[in-house]
């Protein structure tokens, strides 16, 4: 139950960064439309976007990066059966705080609270890794 449960977080953040890559596209043809940006002025990148759509768009970037990790932590639990209810509720938390993040970022962008998310986020993907590696040293569950 735990080996196939644990990959509904991984759904959750994938559907999260499509959600994100959406939001993302309508935000940029949208400020298109507005005329807030002209075509040639971001045709070969985002640095002439306004502050919103950046928002959104850095937040679907780093959806590559620190993911990247749980992504890998994930499958190795999954294919090494060492899943437990304490992985999967750091899974959960992971993937809640990445959503935390993008909301703190696109809204408020309180520096703060966005580095505290951040930071907490990581702590989470830390404790994943050391707990599957603490289960592969020990020989298990």
């Amino acid at each position: 139950m735990l080996q196939s449960a644990i990959l509904l977080p991984v759904f959750a953040q994938v559907a999260f960064t499509f959600v994100l890559m959406m939001w993302m596209g309508v935000a940029r043809v949208g400020a298109v439309n507005r005329r807030d940006v002209r075509l040639k002025d971001i045709a070969l990148g985002q640095k002439n976007w306004g502050d919103k759509v950046t928002a959104i768009s850095n937040s679907f970037s780093s959806q590559f990066e620190l993911p990247v990790l749980f992504y890998a932590v994930v499958a190795l639990l999954a294919v090494t059966g060492y899943t437990t209810g304490f992985q999967l509720m750091l899974a959960w938390a992971f993937v809640a705080l990445r959503i935390v993040h993008v909301v703190i970022y696109c809204t408020t962008n309180n520096l703060r609270h966005r580095l505290g998310v951040f930071t907490l986020g990581a702590f989470v993907l830390m404790i994943m890794w050391a707990a599957l590696a603490l289960q592969v040293i020990s020989g298990g569950v």
